[in-house]
């Protein structure tokens, strides 16, 4: 225990007492609602200007969390990051973030600027092991992988996103349709959608503005 308040303080400074109010709050469970100053607290990396959070947006304490200019985000939204290594959640300029986004980082999410994210929407980098059938599953260990999110993506209500070890992209100005499965990078420009996500069409002008 002395360890570990030890590290904490070499690590937050004079910040540790929050730090560690809020590692009481998530240990018991308890809502915590992280709003503005208390995200900037209680997170490791850089913020922007114009941020507008929701309430219930709930991040473990020394998330390495990158924020641009003018997000708005939408709560209640889970965020976790492993704080054990160099694993980082970043968010770019100009993006929309709606309720119920759950993201779960061991090694890398990047999301680009002027992003659109609907309703209920998860991303994970990481999942089970699962080639051995000597053992269960759960003592087989994750393998890890990263996810990016390229500029002018819009993701649809209830898509899930997986990370994969070569890395799972979605291109700029592409378009997933709601309560997809990405399993796979998709390439800019294209509309994809069902379970698992496959290419529908590319985007084009032909039906003029709103149209695709």
């Amino acid at each position: 225990m002395i360890k570990r308040l030890c590290q904490i303080s070499s690590r937050y400074g004079w910040r540790t007492p929050v730090v560690m109010a809020a590692l009481l709050l998530v240990r018991w469970n308890l809502a915590v609602i992280w709003r503005g100053g208390l995200l900037v607290l209680l997170t490791r990396g850089k913020k922007g200007r114009g941020i507008k959070l929701g309430r219930g947006i709930s991040v473990n304490p020394g998330a390495l969390l990158e924020i641009g200019d003018n997000l708005i985000w939408e709560g209640p939204s889970t965020v976790r990051v492993n704080t054990s290594g160099n694993a980082i959640i970043g968010i770019g300029n100009n993006v929309w973030i709606s309720q119920g986004l759950q993201l779960y980082a061991c090694n890398s999410i990047l999301i680009g600027n002027e992003v659109m994210i609907g309703e209920s929407v998860s991303m994970r980098d990481s999942t089970h092991s699962v080639g051995r059938l000597d053992m269960p599953m759960q003592s087989q260990g994750d393998v890890y992988g990263s996810i990016r999110i390229e500029d002018d993506v819009w993701i649809g209500r209830g898509v899930f996103i997986q990370g994969k070890p070569a890395g799972t992209v979605i291109g700029r100005g592409a378009i997933v349709g709601a309560n997809s499965v990405v399993v796979k990078s998709i390439p800019a420009m294209e509309i994809w959608g069902g379970v698992p996500a496959k290419f529908i069409r590319r985007r084009n002008s032909a039906f003029g503005p709103g149209g695709n």
